[in-house]
């Protein structure tokens, strides 16, 4: 079932519009999350927004009233978190020569992420999207985390060096 459709079941229909409202609003705190990872590191960024994707995600699917605000608030709250950031850690491993195609291949994986989304979301009209979902942020991050032992400078030159070769 989608998402405004429990949230009507469960909530009402005024609610929709105030979790709604929350999704386009947490984008204006992306610039201090920005700004906030410029000066902690982007590494323990990127790993708490998907533990917070995970848990909002979780929160869903229990569908208890107070638990799916809070859902909804924690995955807008991530969602502030990885806007900014992703551009950034773009520009942290990419140099002149090579960030067209690190830009291309950054949008690339979120377009086939968002059409995936999709396509999940019509193959699985339940709440149990919100587990898969789920899945899937933990898939990624075992993928990723590997990735994160080395430093954003190790990252850039080893991709200097791939791209070159």
């Amino acid at each position: 079932m989608p998402m405004h459709k429990i949230i009507k079941e469960k909530l009402g229909l005024t609610y929709v519009t105030f979790l709604a409202a929350i999704f386009t609003l947490a984008p204006l705190f992306s610039y201090f999350f920005g700004t906030w990872s410029d000066y902690s590191g982007r590494k323990k960024w990127i790993i708490s927004a998907q533990i917070l994707l995970t848990t909002g995600l979780i929160f869903l699917f229990v569908s208890q009233v107070w638990l799916l605000i809070i859902g909804g608030i924690i995955l807008s709250v991530a969602f502030a978190i990885l806007l900014p950031i992703f551009t950034a850690l773009l520009g942290d491993i990419s140099n002149d020569q090579n960030v067209s195609y690190l830009a291309a291949l950054f949008w690339m994986a979120r377009n086939i992420g968002l059409l995936s989304a999709l396509i999940l979301s019509r193959l699985f009209i339940s709440e149990k999207i919100f587990l898969i979902s789920a899945g899937v942020i933990i898939l990624y991050s075992l993928i990723i985390w590997p990735i994160f032992r080395f430093s954003l400078n190790e990252i850039k030159k080893r991709l200097e060096k791939e791209i070159n070769s």
